[in-house]
Formats: C-alpha cells, structure tokens, sequence
C-alpha cells in the first residue's frame, strides 16, 4: 500500500500489497489519534493510522467494542435507552465507536480543563498525584483550542470567578469553573478527511482491528503490529514507533491480549495494566431553588444558544482540602415556568438532533414530539417563551463526581473471545469506601455553603442518595496510569509505556486522576504533547531507522 504519489485511505480487506514501513503507527482514529496523524505529518513523518472501523458506521466492526460488566453497572447499547436520545439510535448506549473519527462522531463538544488540585498529590487519596503539571500542558491546551475554535484558554483557567456572584461563592467556600459548549461539536473526520488524503506521507487503513502487538527478541521494541478485518483478511505491519490512540479501554486490552512473548501481557512486570479503571459517576436528582438574586441569573446560567461557557459549581479546593473531598461538580440549567408542562426529553432530543446534524435523530424525535398531545399549542407557547424566556420555575443539576483510584477497579481479559480471536474485555468497575464517604458528605456540605453563598436551596431529595443511584459518564480513564515510576503506573510523563523503547498510549487511560471533568481537553493535549516529543526524538537523531520505506 505504498503511495508514491499522494496519500491513501483504504480498507485493510481491499489492500493486495505490503503497507509500507512507517516512521509512527498510530492506532486509532478518533480525537488523538487523527490529531497525531495530522500533526506529524504536516512534518514530513510517515504515518500510518489504522482504525478497526470503517469511513461510515459498520455494525460489524462496532461489534467488536462489546464488552462484559461484571462490577458496577456501565451504560451498554439500547436503541430505545435514556442516553443521548437526539443520536441515531444505533449510537444510544454506545461507550465509544469504531469509524474514522472515532467516538468524536458522536460527542457533544464539551471543553474543560482539570484544576490544579487534579494534578498534585493529596494526602487523602491514595494514587493521586500526577509526574506532569497543569503549567506543562496549558500552552498545548492553547495549541488545541486555538486549532479547533474553544474559549480562549486563560478565559477556561480564570473565567469561574468572573461571574455576578463569584465574591458570595469564594466566601462560603464555593468555587467556580467554566466549561465550553461548541456550536458545532468538532467531528474529527469531518474536519480532517481531506488532509489525510492529501497528505502525502499519511496513509489510512480502516477495518483494521489491531490483534497483537508483537516484541522484538530483546522485548523492549514492538516490531510488528498485527491487524485483522472481519473478512478475513491479515497483515503484519512495521513502524519505528507506536501509539495506542484507540480510547480508554482498548489500550489495556491489547496489552494483555499480547501475552505469547511475555505471559502478564506488555507493559504489566507489576501487575497494574487495567487496575485503577475510572469512570465519573454522575446524577440528575438534585434540584436547585433559586433564590432572587440566582432567578435572575437565568440568561447568565442557560445552556443556549451555543457557543457558550457553562459554569459549574463546586466546593472550593480549601473545603476540599479540610474535608478530605473527592472533586465534584454541579451545573445548573434553568428550567421556565413554560416548560413544566412541556415534554422536556422530546425537546431535548429535537434540538440536540439539529445541533448535531443528525438526521435519523431527527426524524425519531419530531415523531415522537409529534404524537404527543397539545402539540401544537405547546409548541407555539415555547417559541413565545423562548423569546422572552419568562420565570425561572428552578434549576436543573447534573452533578458529576470524581472517582478515587482503586486498583480493584480494573479491566482484564475474559474466557471468550471475539470474531476475531482476541479476549473479551471484561469490566470490573468498583467504587471505593472514599467514593461513597465523599458523595454523603457533599450532600450535607454542598447545600450549606449554596445557602451561605445566597443561591438558594439545593435539594438532593428526602433521602441521602447513594452512588447506586448515580450512572457511568462514559468517561474511561486510569487503566494503563501515568506515574514517575514502572511500580506506580504503565506508562511515564511522556506517555511511554514502562519497559518499551516504542510504545506509547495517547487516550484518557493514562490519566491518573480525572476529577470529575469531561476528558476530551486533556486528552488532545497530552496528543499534542506526544506529537511534540515524537518529534523531538527525530530532531536529536535520537530515532533508528531499522528499514525502508516498504520494506517487511
């Protein structure tokens, strides 16, 4: 699959001729994957990005993400499920997707950068701290938000505590953090089909399922990178380095499903590939009564019309501190008098259906919004409404919660296996002691400070919740865990797994702690960050060049 003459995307089953050698390999094309692949390559390096999916949704090749729960429960496929009712329903439940762009075909466009505390060790939570700083990753944040349209990223660091009631909020302990809602959520395929075409030295294979990643004699370089599609078809490729771009749950997958050459499977000499496995768990129970001065706050506070920054609150790092708190956060959504009456989901699904150019989204929710009774006259009034926005009846919350580092919560390999050969991945998600002692107490501490802070009353309901009444956020983050050192975590500051000289993970997997923020900031800037240092190394000879262009 050689491409003298321009850059080639192409189906692994349609592929008759050796892939040529590539200076990076990047495995997957979702967020990061596609980011290197376009980074590097603007640079002159040969790529090849390999994604198991197709150019458009395949069911076939979607049936190879299924995994098993065996923890706690995590969100599985359900065309007439409560998530994301504006998607095509083959996308509803769906943890992440296998296509060109990745699980970005179906995102929402939420920005957010990890605070401070995310980054250092705390004393009460075992595992925390990570080996980079936030200072070390903000100018490649500014990079990515600069590429992509986001909020100025010094408006992200500061902007919580510019709202009309930060000086209320600092005193009683409340901070304030901004996240960036896109207009239109960033597709990544969408967005960079047409470069990876016409790049040159970029090449594309899909339908491609990496199988097996196979060691040099010495064990510390990947030499080849095993491929199959759910035709049949097989290939070894080659490539001076490797990055694991495929999300937060294959990376550890195909780790330990590489076991011929060293049995715990690479990168696993201490046992913690798939340990620390987090998610953020999240409810919708609480309901916010606004007080005066938070009522009129409504224009400030609504999550339309986009683009916008959302502000979200939380108790501040010093009640954190005092508390021994996990990171959790509220954002709140004011909902009108108007709307009491008004069929919320349904409306949610139309407009989020239009936002996001989903067409079959579309159609589902218009039908459902249109078999429903008082149609008309409801629909009517909201247009009216919407103008004038009306009276705040109360606020809605979603509350997202930051999950500890346990290393019983884990993925490992299970007794079945796939289509293609490869171990069933089975999810073991557990929350800890600190999770659910963390949750209680916020629903005493997070209350009081909202009424010292004059926002009004925050009700969590006549009985304290418990974190079997919150969900997955389909947030996979900390199975192959970044650390200073090979008995702390897989992979190092610069994303290398520990015990490879090759073999990098670019994907929320590698984050120590997530705090309890959306990932996919982070997880473009650590991409950007690697592209950086992968160039580095070719800048400093530091690089082998083993073969030629396409050679075996």
């Amino acid at each position: 699959m050689s491409s003298p003459g321009g850059a080639v995307i192409v189906e692994l089953a349609d592929v008759h001729e050796d892939v040529a050698h590539a200076d990076v390999a990047v495995v997957g094309a979702g967020f990061a994957g596609i980011d290197l692949a376009v980074q590097l390559g603007r640079r002159g390096v040969r790529v090849l990005l390999i994604e198991a999916g197709r150019d458009s949704f395949d069911p076939a090749a979607q049936d190879l993400a299924r995994f098993r729960n065996v923890g706690k429960p995590l969100r599985e496929p359900d065309p007439e499920g409560p998530h994301n009712p504006y998607l095509d329903p083959r996308f509803r439940g769906e943890t992440r997707i296998r296509q060109l762009g990745g699980t970005s075909t179906i995102w929402t466009g939420k920005w957010r950068l990890l605070n401070p505390l995310t980054f250092q060790q705390r004393d009460w939570v075992p595992g925390s701290g990570w080996p980079v700083s936030r200072a070390e990753l903000l100018p490649f944040h500014a990079e990515v938000a600069r590429d992509h349209g986001i909020a100025d990223v010094d408006t992200l660091v500061d902007g919580g505590e510019r709202h009309p009631l930060a000086a209320e909020c600092a005193a009683a302990g409340i901070d304030g953090s901004l996240l960036h809602w896109q207009a239109s959520p960033l597709r990544m395929a969408e967005r960079y089909r047409a470069e990876l075409r016409d790049t040159p030295n970029v090449q594309v294979l899909l339908g491609a399922t990496v199988t097996e990643l196979v060691l040099d004699d010495a064990h510390r370089r990947v030499r080849t990178v095993r491929v199959a599609s759910p035709g049949g078809r097989r290939a070894d490729l080659t490539a001076d380095q490797v990055v694991l771009a495929t999300g937060g749950l294959e990376p550890a997958r195909l780790l330990l499903a590489s076991y011929r050459q060293v049995p715990e499977g690479i990168g696993n000499a201490h046992g913690l590939v798939g340990r620390y496995f987090q998610d953020h768990p999240k409810t919708k129970r609480a309901v916010l009564r606004p007080s005066p001065a938070l009522r009129g706050m409504a224009d400030w506070l609504a999550t339309d019309p986009l683009p916008r920054d959302q502000l979200l609150f939380g108790l501040s790092l010093d009640e954190q501190r005092e508390h021994r708190l996990l990171d959790h956060a509220v954002s709140v959504r004011p909902v009108f008098d108007y709307e009491l009456d008004y069929p919320a989901a349904d409306v949610i699904a139309v407009r989020e259906a239009l936002r996001t150019r989903s067409a079959r989204g579309l159609t589902a929710a218009t039908l459902a919004r249109a078999a429903a009774p008082r149609t008309l006259r409801q629909y009517a009034g909201q247009r009216v409404h919407r103008r004038r926005r009306g009276r705040v009846a109360h606020y809605a919350t979603a509350i997202y919660l930051e999950q500890a580092p346990n290393p019983e919560s884990r993925l490992r390999l299970g007794p079945r296996r796939d289509a293609l050969g490869m171990p069933e991945l089975e999810i073991d998600w557990q929350l800890s002691p600190l999770d659910h002692e963390s949750f209680a107490r916020l629903q005493r501490l997070l209350p009081a400070a909202f009424a010292r802070a004059g926002l009004g009353e925050l009700d969590f309901g006549p009985d304290e919740l418990t974190l079997s009444d919150a969900g997955d956020a389909n947030h996979h983050i900390g199975a192959t865990r970044m650390a200073a050192r090979p008995e702390e975590g897989v992979v190092d500051r610069d994303c290398r797994v520990f015990g490879t000289d090759n073999l990098y993970i670019a994907t929320a997997s590698v984050f120590p702690t997530g705090e309890c923020a959306t990932p996919t900031f982070t997880i473009m800037a650590l991409a950007r960050r690697l592209s950086a240092h992968l160039l580095s190394l070719r800048d400093d000879d530091r690089v082998t060049v083993t073969s030629t262009p396409g050679s075996r």
